[in-house]
């Protein structure tokens, strides 16, 4: 191994032992600078999944980060941040918690208005714990699965509704917000995600039963 791979084994692992050690804190995710709130909250928690299953998806069969396939650590830190912003959605829709107290933007972002930020948090951190589970990195069970198949197609069609009539998108999904750099940039990224580990050419076209269940949300076709 040369010393430039091992100095990228041992960032990794490093910045793995610092997401984990804060989510030991508290059990959950929280903005050690407190950027974006205090407590608990759906974007952070979407923000801190989306971090540990892209660790997780890129050093998990290398032993110098984590111990073994299953990290059973990882397992806890998923099904647990899964269940949370499942929960948070259910109750409250896609809010701006922590960095906004649910009661302050009530009226603006609530379960028909969603926040467009935690909306690609939510899709990200969904779609990279999809793809652990199919390509057997991590084994979570049926229920946490069938959450985060939800998820992937609850954001998927909130953020295609909310999409702006020159083609960006603003803040919020409500059609009248204004057009945002930042909020059409976080879109694009999700959505690359999404495309790249979901419907990667590799990935769906060699095996399209592989996801053939997140496909049946939509009346997706594959490409002849």
């Amino acid at each position: 191994m040369s010393e430039r791979l091992e100095r990228l084994i041992t960032v990794a692992r490093e910045t793995k032992e610092a997401l984990y050690g804060e989510w030991k804190k508290n059990q959950y995710f929280e903005d050690c600078n407190n950027f974006y709130g205090t407590g608990r909250g759906i974007m952070s928690e979407a923000m801190g999944l989306t971090s540990v299953m892209l660790m997780y998806v890129c050093f998990a069969e290398n032993r110098g980060v984590y111990t073994s396939i299953n990290d059973p650590e990882t397992k806890v830190i998923v099904e647990n941040a899964i269940n949370y912003i499942y929960s948070s959605i259910e109750t409250d829709g896609y809010t701006v918690a922590p960095l906004r107290d649910v009661e302050e933007t009530r009226g603006v972002i609530d379960k028909e208005h969603s926040y467009v930020d935690t909306l690609t948090w939510v899709l990200s951190s969904a779609t990279l714990t999809i793809y652990a589970t199919r390509n057997n990195l991590i084994s979570l069970g049926e229920e946490i699965e069938r959450k985060a198949i939800e998820l992937i197609a609850d954001s998927l069609a909130r953020i295609s509704d909310g999409q702006l009539e020159n083609g960006s998108w603003g803040f919020s999904t409500d059609k009248g917000a204004k057009s945002s750099l930042y909020a059409t940039y976080a879109v694009a990224a999700s959505l690359g995600d999404f495309l790249d580990y979901i419907f990667g050419e590799l990935e769906y076209y060699n095996n399209p039963e592989k996801y053939s269940d997140i496909t049946a949300c939509y009346d997706w076709q594959t490409v002849d």
